[in-house]
């Protein structure tokens, strides 16, 4: 029990800065939505990259974690083959994670940049439909 709760008090030690969101440059909130305009699917979708880049950062920081676990797991095994299998097993959960992590990441940039009109090889949203080009930014 001892364990898991010096893991939650260095868990929220190294997250504090993400949960002070004020001091990170940027908002969550877009500023077409603070302002009082009418809202437009880009606002929203603003909204949701501003949100889902900070599920990736605290995310990201705990895969660091798993990685720095899994490594003093490691070093600590002091030959114990069952510490040693445990500590890799962390290990490859932290890489494994981070690969979803990636791979999300990649994929909402990609469906960001292809409503937006983003570098996707010109094919994006406002040029195979024309008629909602007024709702978007």
């Amino acid at each position: 029990m001892r364990k898991y709760l010096r893991l939650i008090i260095l868990a929220i030690i190294l997250l504090t800065p993400l949960l002070a969101y004020a001091q990170i440059p940027g908002q969550i909130v877009p500023t077409c939505a603070s302002e009082g305009q009418t809202l437009k699917i880009g606002c929203l979708l603003e909204l949701f990259v501003n949100i889902s880049n900070l599920i990736f950062g605290i995310s990201g920081s705990i895969a660091l974690l798993m990685f720095i676990v899994g490594g003093i797991q490691y070093l600590l095994a002091a030959g114990y083959p069952e510490r040693a299998q445990k500590a890799t097993q962390t290990l490859k959960n932290g890489l494994i994670g981070l690969a979803i992590i990636f791979a999300a990441f990649a994929i909402i940039n990609t469906i960001v940049y292809f409503i937006t009109g983003g570098p996707s090889g010109g094919k994006t949203l406002k040029t195979l439909a024309p008629e909602v080009q007024e709702y978007l930014p």
